[in-house]
């Protein structure tokens, strides 16, 4: 470096910082030899015992850093590899054998088995877990509110939905629970469905906007469960004939394509499937309309917010509520299906038999014929 500050031409022994240690060796010694002032010069020569003496110092620390760098990456593959079989050594983990309750190793199973089931574990899987995944639910309720704000434009005399009522999710939501969902309220407490007597409907249809008091559901809730009648709450664009017990077989799936089944929550006390007929002729089901709309997705959301009152308002068991999820049903819209329909399909003379540990209904009679609530 002195010699080349010397000549002025320190510049030819300036190296790439990002080369290896031995590449920067050989080109600072290629310099050293191919430099033009050593060319020029006549005081120093290439084999000289300073020129030597300056190779040999950088070889030496070329070869240290060299090690060096071995050193550490010889560390960093050794903690990949501890940490990537420890968990399958663990020496000094515990003493308990594997698998036992209570050691580390059974609580981490019972972690990783926690992380690997999308219904506990929304983060991980969101998109196959629509149940627990409520920003991907609310990201396509917007967006199924902006489209049906963009066909309202379009098509301003077939979207029966103020504009100030799709102006946003909330704004779309209290427009139904406000103005449409106190109507099929009054039909679903009704005598047709429930038979809730007729001051407790008419408090429930007042509340409704504000959200019904824990007096009033707890007083709904005593008298459904004892009159002995249990629903289904449902959406469709067909007529009611063809399907208000739909749900009630292995075809009534309503996603997963053509091959996909259903479970449903009731069957033959010897497990057997029960048909469209025999709920309509032995066990009596009838089917009520309790709302009807041109637009699926307002059907759909008057459908959701029933089904949430029987669910997160009176907590009805399943059993007594025949739906198992709120708002499952595909929700886009049809333009082409000229109305859709909400209904309740109801059960009476129902006698609960026998209760889970949980306090739900595990048999009952349907017109004394027995049945079993598939949790």
């Amino acid at each position: 470096k002195r010699l080349a500050e010397r000549k002025g031409n320190h510049k030819d022994f300036v190296v790439d910082s990002r080369t290896s240690t031995m590449a920067w060796s050989k080109e600072l010694h290629l310099a050293v030899q191919e430099s033009s002032f050593v060319k020029e010069s006549k005081e120093i020569d290439n084999s000289s015992p300073e020129a030597k003496m300056l190779l040999n110092k950088i070889s030496e620390e070329a070869k240290q850093k060299s090690k060096e760098q071995t050193k550490e990456q010889a560390k960093m593959a050794l903690h990949r590899l501890v940490s990537k079989y420890r968990g399958i050594v663990r020496t000094n983990s515990t003493k308990k054998p594997k698998g036992a309750p209570g050691s580390h190793s059974a609580q981490e199973v019972a972690i990783r088995n926690a992380r690997s089931n999308p219904i506990n574990n929304p983060i991980n899987n969101p998109k196959w877990n629509p149940i627990n995944n409520q920003a991907a639910q609310a990201r396509a309720e917007e967006q199924r509110v902006n489209d049906l704000a963009r066909y309202r434009m379009q098509h301003p005399d077939r979207v029966q939905v103020p504009t100030e009522a799709l102006a946003s999710p909330y704004a779309f939501e209290r427009y139904v629970v406000t103005e449409l969902c106190p109507g099929a309220v009054l039909n679903m407490l009704g005598p047709d469905v429930f038979g809730c007597p007729k001051l407790l409907v008419q408090q429930a249809v007042q509340e409704l906007p504000q959200g019904w008091s824990d007096q009033l559901c707890s007083a709904m809730r005593g008298c459904i469960l004892k009159d002995g009648r249990i629903v289904y709450v449902g959406q469709t664009g067909r007529e009611l004939d063809q399907e208000a017990l739909r749900w009630v077989t292995e075809r009534g799936a309503n996603d997963g394509g053509a091959g996909a089944r259903n479970r449903p929550v009731l069957s033959w006390k010897n497990g057997n499937r029960i048909t469209m007929k025999q709920a309509r002729e032995l066990l009596g089901a009838r089917a009520v309309k309790v709302f009807e709309h041109p637009q699926k997705m307002v059907a759909c959301k008057v459908e959701e917010e029933l089904q949430h009152l029987l669910d997160a308002k009176l907590k009805l068991p399943l059993g007594i509520r025949l739906h198992r999820h709120v708002a499952m049903g595909a929700k886009a819209d049809d333009s082409a299906t000229p109305f859709f329909y909400v209904f309740c399909t109801v059960f009476s003379n129902v006698k609960v038999t026998r209760y889970n540990c949980t306090g739900q209904p595990d048999t009952m009679t349907i017109n004394n014929h027995p049945v079993r609530v598939e949790h």
